[in-house]
């Protein structure tokens, strides 16, 4: 289901693991929606409250979809840009392949979400993403015309690129607090859930994104 899905990407586990951690979890009351997607035990609770009633989650805020109303520039080469003067987002599909855009360094971008915002929300097919405010923020249910798996074999996983660790890591907060002054490269990875060990899922995507903000050709 879509909160299965929503629950994966919240606590970056593969299907297996979900449903065994699943399992194990009991809901804790009303704090649970309070703190429910900080930490990985209270967001299972998160999800058998609502499955049980025990727990009201309200619906999304509203569904931020953009597309482009006129012809925009194509997504830039990776040749001959100093990383160090843009914000590089990276687009990893499912099958493997990837689109790289980039955006100046500007006072105007302080957020992965408002990053993504600015650079996807002018390409063809857009993005959609649902704004559900306050500590969940937007969850993003589509980029460039490809929805989360309905049936929970992949979703869309934000990681970023640390400017003290110099490395790709999975994004420790959500996307709209994640800081780019902290954090000034993400790459949005079709992260796969279903018959995949979580492990070589990891290393897959590490080997994708490579060791330097941009992969190199």
């Amino acid at each position: 289901s879509i909160l299965t899905v929503t629950a994966m990407a919240l606590t970056g586990m593969n299907r297996s693991d979900f449903k065994a951690r699943r399992q194990r979890a009991s809901c804790c009351g009303s704090r649970c929606a309070k703190f429910a997607c900080l930490t990985l035990g209270i967001g299972m609770c998160f999800i058998n409250g609502f499955q049980s009633g025990a727990l009201k989650v309200a619906a999304p805020k509203g569904v931020v979809a953009r597309q482009p109303s006129a012809q925009v520039a194509r997504p830039a080469a990776a040749e001959g840009i100093n990383v160090d003067e843009v914000h590089v987002l990276r687009v990893i599909k499912v099958d493997g392949t990837e689109v790289v855009f980039t955006a100046p360094v500007s006072s105007k971008l302080t957020t992965a979400w408002e990053l993504t915002d600015e650079l996807l929300g002018k390409e063809e097919d857009g993005m959609e993403f649902d704004d559900y405010g306050g500590e969940l923020g937007h969850m993003v249910q589509s980029l460039l015309g490809e929805r989360n798996a309905e049936d929970g074999s992949w979703f869309w996983a934000l990681f970023v690129y640390g400017s003290f660790t110099q490395e790709w890591l999975r994004a420790p907060s959500r996307v709209d607090s994640t800081d780019l002054d902290t954090f000034p490269h993400i790459a949005w990875v079709a992260f796969r859930t279903a018959a995949v060990d979580r492990r070589e899922e990891n290393e897959r995507v590490m080997k994708l994104l490579g060791p330097k903000p941009m992969k190199e050709s």
